[in-house]
């Protein structure tokens, strides 16, 4: 019976492939307990400690080695450390992409031989028939149908009629979706230039109000309406206040004064507020400040 030697695992370190793959997340780390050459291995290290481009993906790496510690073990899936190598590979990119570098880190980009391919072109066929007619003169058709990659379509028609003293007459004619669209085109910029010069015209968003829609006649005048505010006015405290300013009670008499200068055996009588240029005077002075109070209440109604 043949019988299998269990190796020697003693205590040991590897250091001649310390930097392990550990995929496109920083947060991974490698396998902490591992299987190798059937002797319990710890993984001693620090992870991320270095990353590169692979494949044009970034990959981080993780730098340390296995260290036995002397007991053996079976290995079995998922107890393989996986390869290592000594050293971060230098950054590759993945077929059909070209390395560069932003900033001083590398990137990978498409090569200008991988680039989308060209826009599809349109299609066009076309054909010609001429015929003869009675007076001798040839009529030549010729028909070309173009379809654009977006499904649209045209078809022109040149009409060439040939007599028989050599003289041509020539007629084209464009139909089909793409001429429509080409139509519709010219209407919205048509359409947009000129909301552009009026942005109140029709269609455009509103439409140039009349006189009438601004305002409607009423029924009262403006006397009326003039009146009705001066009555709400003066039955207000403010108004009472105000018309009643230059309004003096009967039974009062003008105010005068009587200077007696005994040195002269003489009297002066001071009645300068009692004559009638006093009262004129007076009434102008009421005047002006109505008219001032009324500019002032017209313009605040106003603004």
């Amino acid at each position: 019976m043949a019988c299998t030697a269990k190796p020697k695992c003693r205590t040991s370190r590897n250091d001649a492939y310390p930097n392990f793959d550990i995929g496109t997340d920083p947060a991974r780390t490698p396998m902490i307990l591992a299987c190798t050459g059937g002797c319990a291995t710890t993984f001693d290290g620090t992870s991320p400690a270095g990353s590169a481009l692979v494949g044009g993906t970034k990959h981080y790496f993780a730098s340390g080695s296995y260290v036995a510690g002397g007991d053996s073990c079976v290995p079995s899936a998922g107890t393989d450390p996986g390869t290592s190598t000594s050293a971060v590979p230098s950054d590759a990119c993945a077929a059909g992409q070209t390395k560069g570098m932003v900033n001083g880190k590398a990137v990978c980009a498409a090569s200008a031989s991988a680039s989308a391919p060209a826009p599809a072109k349109a299609a066009a066929s076309s054909s010609m028939a001429t015929t003869t007619n009675p007076d001798g003169s040839t009529t030549k058709v010729e028909t070309t149908t173009k379809t654009n990659p977006d499904g649209t379509s045209s078809t022109t028609t040149t009409t060439t009629t040939t007599n028989p003293d050599g003289s041509t007459a020539s007629q084209t004619v464009k139909t089909g979706t793409e001429v429509d669209k080409e139509a519709e085109e010219a209407d919205d910029d048509a359409e947009k230039e000129k909301c552009e010069l009026n942005s109140s015209d029709k269609g455009c968003g509103g439409e140039v109000a009349s006189i009438g829609d601004l305002r409607t006649k009423g029924t009262k005048t403006v006397a009326e309406v003039m009146t009705t505010n001066k009555n709400v006015f003066l039955a207000s405290a403010f108004g009472t206040a105000v018309g009643g300013f230059f309004t003096v009670s009967s039974g009062g008499t003008c105010p005068s004064w009587v200077w007696n200068l005994d040195y002269f055996n003489t009297s002066v009588n001071f009645d300068l507020f009692c004559t009638s240029w006093a009262v004129a005077a007076l009434l102008i002075m009421k005047t002006a400040l109505l008219l001032t109070a009324a500019f002032f209440a017209f313009r605040i109604a106003i603004e």
